[in-house]
């Protein structure tokens, strides 16, 4: 089977660029960092290598041996647009070759990283071409997530909290109190459909879109309180009651998916990410990007960093048109059982009714036409969104 060719290339090993890549993975969109053996000859003794470009623990890979298969599923599932190595005078040049035609299988670029680029670009001529300048994108939703308010919030009905989180906590506590709500609720605002009627449905929804941006159990309620700001925003009101729906005290912590992101292994890792979300008898993962997990009727937003150890435990799935598309079984090793944690789950059923809006519409006035989410750019607090090297 033939394969596009990429445009490989083969840059100069500034001092720049090799302090931009010196990086956790997940850094940079698309963006993995190999750091090979040198000396290597074959793609199968660096395997671990990529494996490690990919967030893998060493200790890990290096039990791998000749993880091929397993490199070609992660790169997949991290969607890997491109890959730097570095080091790669150490390399011979039928692994550059072996190197090109991996990432020709994988439709992802390969940039050697090299004190002589102009000695490989003649001796390897039509294989790999000058690279130029190296731009990098930064991924806003790999940024580590962070820390929580570090105070309990006051308990003050909607729609005050946010105000008295500014009055009653100390400085530090109510701005990072505000920039949490005001995360949810662009996210919740987002996740609202406006070209037809709501249902309780699309509320859950957007309770589950906001849920995936709080840090912590306490900051819960302000997810819900950017929920029902949404709601007033898209013409709904917006109540929540203890019953069954969604279910918000077995959040994944950042601590734990990067844990489930280093093993190699793609079943105990999806096995983790689902374990860490609700409750669920037999969740059918519903896309192929593994957004979303459908469980006893109701939908789950998965959170950034697990969707692609989903990807990666689909992929699995897909080789094999036999086995059912659903949930990985339950881990059994001692170490995997770990991770398989499900708390007394609290549940949160909401109520979805629209607003009568008729006395605004006789002036020609929307409701809360003058009133919209904050700009995803605040939510950023200036943080850069990209690094630009040459």
């Amino acid at each position: 089977m033939l394969h596009e060719r990429r445009r490989h290339s083969v840059v100069a090993d500034g001092p720049q660029l090799l302090e931009a890549l010196a990086v956790p993975f997940g850094t940079y969109s698309g963006v993995a960092v190999c750091r090979p053996v040198p000396g290597a000859r074959c793609l199968e003794a660096i395997a671990p290598d990529l494996l490690c470009a990919v967030g893998k623990t060493e200790a890990l890979t290096r039990a791998v041996g000749k993880g091929l298969h397993l490199v070609e599923v992660w790169f997949r599932a991290h969607e890997v647009t491109r890959l730097f190595v570095t080091g790669a005078d150490g390399l011979g040049a039928e692994l550059w070759h072996d190197l090109c035609g991996l990432g020709d299988d994988g439709h992802f670029d390969i940039v050697f990283v090299s004190a002589e680029p102009w000695r490989w670009v003649s001796k390897l001529a039509g294989l790999v071409h000058p690279g130029r300048s190296t731009y990098l994108a930064v991924e806003p939703d790999q940024l580590p997530v962070q820390p929580g308010v570090g105070a309990v919030l006051p308990e003050v009905g909607f729609p005050g909290l946010p105000a008295a989180c500014a009055e009653v906590l100390e400085a530090p506590h109510a701005a990072r109190a505000q920039a949490i709500y005001d995360e949810c609720l662009v996210a919740a605002f987002e996740a609202l459909p406006f070209d037809r009627l709501l249902e309780y449905q699309d509320a859950d929804h957007a309770f589950r879109c906001a849920l995936a941006r709080t840090p912590e159990l306490g900051a819960v309620v302000l997810a819900m309180h950017a929920v029902r700001a949404a709601g007033i925003l898209r013409g709904y009101h917006i109540s929540f009651c203890h019953d069954h729906g969604v279910v918000f005290d077995d959040l994944l912590t950042a601590d734990r998916l990067a844990q489930l992101g280093r093993l190699v292994s793609p079943e105990p890792a999806a096995a983790g990410v689902l374990a860490g979300m609700a409750s669920w008898s037999m969740p059918v993962i519903g896309s192929d990007d593994g957004a979303w997990v459908k469980s006893a009727g109701t939908h789950q937003v998965v959170p950034a960093q697990g969707r692609p150890l989903l990807r990666a435990w689909l992929r699995t799935q897909g080789e094999s048109r036999s086995r059912p598309r659903g949930a990985p079984p339950r881990p059994t090793d001692e170490r995997s059982r770990q991770l398989w944690r499900t708390p007394p789950p609290t549940h949160v059923r909401s109520r979805c009714e629209p607003i009568d809006c008729r006395p605004f519409r006789r002036i020609a006035e929307p409701p809360m036409g003058w009133t919209r989410p904050p700009r995803p750019s605040r939510r950023r607090n200036g943080r850069p969104r990209s690094a630009s090297t040459s």
